[in-house]
């Protein structure tokens, strides 16, 4: 387990890291990308994060023209249905399976959403409603990007299946993420284009059923093949220490590890439409959740202009722990 002072100096090396601005990289077409969620992989509340699978392999129907360059020229960018140099937009939502792709240099990627889980037990009913799903993400090298990602604000409820009764409420602000993202590889043969996320996972409430109650480090190692012009093959492994609030009981709940392992496939079907589905599964050490939890999930990704991108998704979980029901919609932009 990771302790709270080695996670303050993880905060010292992300602070002090010596990055600065590079000139813009001209980014091929047709990279492996992979896909994601929140990389904050707690307890699982449907709240993905995925990115864009890689384009078709040819250059598409927009043509091609310059990087924007002044403010308004910027602010307008992602309307322009011309090409962009730096190819199409890549997320790191709505999947589970963060992209393996960072974002260009000098380059603004800002992407949003919602989601809906509903979990069904003998006696009690669940819904639970996640708002904004906010990342930031700004390419500082070709190699290199600055990320946060807030999940936003929660409400869920819980009834009483037998007469709709209010058993619970569980409303509050999620951890504020923040790090960065490092390429690792480009796509050489079976060698994967591959990329490592490093993030901390801040607390931003000390009341908050869905705050943690210390900073917790996480780690992504990402990966994937693009194995035809159409189809992309990634996946991700994740590792996290989860502090739990006020598990009663269960002192060894305070602290434990979560590891995930995910894999997703892209297929593109039309010059600005994909489809993926998607496999993840998390378990834990030193928890009381025992079990592992599985989930599926798949979507689609619509790209109206080389820089915008809509997303739709729907998954469930495996067995009789997980969420039974979880769906969402995003929208992103870059700049």
């Amino acid at each position: 387990m990771i302790g709270r002072h080695p996670a303050w100096m993880l905060v010292a090396c992300l602070v002090l890291c010596p990055v600065s601005s590079a000139s813009a990289r001209q980014g091929p077409e047709g990279r492996p990308e992979g896909v994601g969620r929140s990389p904050d992989f707690g307890e699982f509340s449907a709240t993905s994060t995925a990115s864009s699978p890689p384009p078709p392999g040819h250059p598409g129907p927009w043509g091609r023209s310059p990087r924007p360059g002044g403010l308004l020229e910027r602010l307008g960018a992602p309307l322009s249905h011309v090409e962009d140099d730096d190819g199409r937009i890549n997320t790191d939502r709505p999947s589970f399976t963060p992209s393996n792709a960072t974002v260009p240099a000098g380059r603004l990627q800002v992407e949003s959403g919602y989601t809906f889980s509903h979990d069904l037990t003998r006696t009690s009913r669940n819904d639970e409603h996640l708002f904004p799903e906010l990342a930031v993400r700004l390419g500082l090298k070709d190699w290199l990007e600055l990320r946060t990602f807030w999940a936003g604000q929660t409400y869920s409820r819980t009834n009483r299946r037998a007469d709709g009764a209010l058993l619970s409420r569980n409303d509050g602000p999620t951890n504020f993420l923040a790090g960065f993202k490092w390429k690792l590889s480009d796509q050489d043969r079976w060698i994967p284009e591959a990329a490592l996320i490093t993030d901390l996972a801040i607390p931003t409430s000390g009341t908050s059923p869905n705050s943690s109650d210390g900073i917790e480090p996480v780690l992504f190692l990402l990966y994937g093949w693009k194995l035809t012009d159409r189809f992309t093959l990634a996946g991700s492994t994740g590792l996290t220490t989860v502090f739990d609030r006020g598990v009663a009981d269960a002192p060894l709940d305070d602290a434990f590890e979560q590891f995930s392992q995910s894999l997703i496939g892209f297929l593109s079907v039309r010059e600005r439409v994909t489809l993926f589905s998607e496999w993840f599964v998390l378990a834990r050490t030193n928890s009381a959740v025992k079990l592992p939890q599985h989930f599926m999930d798949g979507g689609i990704l619509y790209q109206p202009t080389p820089n915008i991108q809509l997303d739709l998704r729907a998954g469930f979980g495996l067995g009789d722990h997980p969420t039974d029901f979880f769906a969402g919609a995003g929208l992103s932009f870059r700049y």
